[in-house]
């Protein structure tokens, strides 16, 4: 009995001088250079910083700040973050981060894309990932072009588990895409529930393979969207492919991006190509952009050999959200949506075809636009 007495004696008195010592300022310092050395680039712990031991190890505060590589300016600032801590260092005064959990955080993406790259991205070693292989992001905006406005992503929770170079890390994240100033009348937002795996391989390659994708606007949903996307950074090309079926009806889409810019300074975007686009027994084929400019629009110029315009509008009508607040069932004959779709872009659409078939009528050489015609800088 002595003997155990003095073994939980001893427990206590290592587990209160290892609180003692990473709760002081040294401890402070020793979190904030791990996490530097870990993410690569210069971290600050400001505000409060707390120290937990128990059930987990894990250092907490108020204010945590990731600089450029440069240390010249944020590329991160959130209001709360919790470093996990590995438990076995710590009695050896020595520190690990195994996981990194951050709420409420303004990220400035366009200061991370204008970072130099270190030489090292040119080759086999594109991607200097963190040391930390699990993270959490909760109530965080990725601000895509200037910090503080929109368009943002809205993060609502983000995870990601297992993130090393040519391993299939697991994610599943709650986001909204936001292109106005959400107080704006009829601004509209795509939001997007997903999970899956991502991979990266070297030389920039990026697997992200969708297990579980809904997609909702306001009175509209695209349950259970599969697919996935391969993207090259060395030549900023991406392909997707998604598919969807439900409702007796079937949606299928491939596309092919150039999301290094190719447009001039005063008209910056994105170029669409190699579209393809399969409605229940319906395939459209073409090309488009998606420009920046105040407001954002999507161009789009699509052909098809036969339209139905009935079909097309049956498989519409099934991603009309019925079960959300307000919302009313589709009309009886299957028809149509009957209510706008509040997109945060304006759609410009031509659509093509030989011939086209509509509420038992047949056109030939049938040109129908949605919105303006579109227009993609050359």
């Amino acid at each position: 009995m002595r003997a155990l007495l003095l073994v939980a004696a001893l427990l206590v008195a290592l587990v209160a001088g290892a609180q003692w010592w990473l709760g002081s300022a040294v401890g402070r310092g020793m979190v904030e250079s791990r996490l530097s050395a870990a993410l690569g680039r210069p971290v600050q712990l400001g505000g409060a910083f707390r120290l937990s031991l128990l059930p987990l190890p894990g250092a907490s505060g108020s204010e945590l700040v990731i600089m450029t590589r440069d240390g010249s300016a944020p590329v991160l600032e959130a209001q709360e973050y919790l470093a996990r801590l590995a438990l076995g260092p710590l009695f050896d005064g020595e520190i690990e981060v195994v996981a990194l959990e951050v709420q409420g955080a303004g990220i400035d993406l366009a200061q991370l894309a204008a970072e130099p790259s270190p030489p090292a991205q040119t080759g086999a070693d594109f991607f200097q990932l963190p040391d930390i292989h699990d993270f959490e992001l909760a109530d965080a905006r990725l601000y895509l072009e200037k910090l503080g406005q929109p368009p943002f992503l809205q993060i609502e929770t983000l995870s990601l588990e297992q993130f090393e170079l040519g391993v299939a890390a697991p994610f599943e994240g709650v986001l909204a895409y936001v292109a106005e100033d959400p107080a704006t009348p009829g601004a509209g937002t795509v939001q997007v529930t997903a999970s899956g795996e991502v991979t990266l391989l070297p030389r920039g390659y990026v697997d992200l393979g969708i297990a579980s994708m809904d997609v909702g606007l306001e009175g509209w949903r695209i349950r259970d969207l599969q697919g996935k996307t391969n993207m090259d950074l060395l030549t900023s090309l991406v392909e997707a492919e998604l598919h969807w079926s439900g409702e007796g009806q079937r949606l299928a889409m491939v596309a092919r991006a150039d999301l290094n810019p190719p447009f001039p300074a005063e008209q910056p975007g994105y170029r669409l190509e190699a579209l393809e686009l399969s409605l229940g027994e319906q395939t459209l084929s073409g090309q488009g952009c998606l420009l920046k400019a105040d407001p954002q629009a999507l161009h789009l110029a699509l052909a098809s050999p036969s339209l139905d315009i009935d079909a097309l509008e049956q498989v519409i009508g099934a991603w009309r959200d019925t079960t959300g607040p307000g919302s009313t069932a589709p009309d009886s004959a299957g028809s149509g949506p009957g209510q706008p779709i509040d997109l945060p872009f304006a759609i410009n659409l031509q659509l093509e075809a030989e011939s086209a078939r509509y509420q038992g009528g047949l056109a030939e050489g049938v040109r129908l636009f949605v919105g303006g015609e579109p227009a993609c800088p050359r």
